[in-house]
């Protein structure tokens, strides 16, 4: 994660999964080595500092490979903070490699509500850390961990959001790095998948923004009005979404998912 070295509300901590040295100054305030992966490194970290479980609102667990500002940093927290949000996280730019088309940004919204939010790059309250940090400890790809961690938010319907003011940009193939890495050690991302979801009775998720707040300060909270407004922009970028693009029946499909499918 690149970030310029400007005046921050907020620590960093580092946690690499292989054995390289890193150079780091003052902006780094914890570093952790750990051979695995993301989420087995994160409960490991939190493992040897319990204390800082108590000691912050909120915990930004963001991919290496997201692009972003220290002020952009700033301004997610802030926004946060300020609508109470238990699980969130930053819109990707139309022109990221993206798993779902609702991540990508949605330039007429402030945010929108969601029954989903990805593994890139969440924002989790303490409260709902504490309770899925568990979980994360024998999974490196935590494939799954998006399906579960809605249950333990306290107001899913206000609570759970994609922030569009924010745009963050991811320009690394998915599925190259860790995968390969974990592969090379006989373990493999869709095995610890299925097993994420056999072991705590997980149904599949499919993302669904159903209300949000518009760049105004509007409120929508009409399913059908939502997946027009979504529709429309998306077809606007259309030009920019390319990793992969998108076709007219993809469009008209996420379209009809969005106002119709159940929750």
């Amino acid at each position: 994660m690149g970030i310029n070295n400007e005046a921050r509300s907020w620590d960093l901590a580092l946690s690499t999964y292989d054995n390289v040295s890193i150079d780091t100054d003052d902006f780094v305030d914890y570093i952790h080595h750990y051979k695995g992966g993301k989420w087995d490194g994160i409960y490991a970290f939190f493992a040897n500092h319990p204390d800082l479980l108590e000691s912050y609102e909120y915990f930004w667990l963001v991919d290496d490979d997201i692009q972003a500002s220290a002020s952009q940093v700033e301004e997610l927290f802030s926004h946060v903070e300020k609508y109470q949000f238990e699980i969130a996280q930053p819109a990707l730019t139309p022109d990221s490699y993206y798993a779902h088309r609702l991540t990508l940004q949605c330039p007429i919204f402030n945010h929108r509500h969601t029954n989903f939010v990805e593994l890139m790059m969440p924002v989790l309250s303490r409260a709902v850390l504490k309770q899925v940090l568990p979980y994360f400890r024998n999974t490196q790809s935590g494939l799954g961990l998006d399906w579960l961690w809605n249950g333990f938010v306290s107001r899913p319907n206000e609570t759970i959001a994609i922030i569009d003011r924010i745009s963050m940009s991811h320009y690394r193939p998915r599925n190259k790095h860790l995968r390969g890495r974990m592969e090379k050690a006989g373990i493999f991302a869709h095995e610890e998948k299925e097993a994420t979801i056999k072991n705590w009775k997980l149904n599949k998720i499919y993302p669904i923004a159903f209300s949000g707040m518009l760049l105004n300060g509007k409120c929508i909270r009409n399913r059908l009005a939502m997946s027009c407004l979504m529709t429309k922009n998306y077809w606007m970028l259309r030009r920019s979404i390319c990793r992969p693009a998108w076709s007219l029946l993809g469009l008209i499909n996420f379209s009809l998912r969005q106002a119709f499918s159940k929750l």
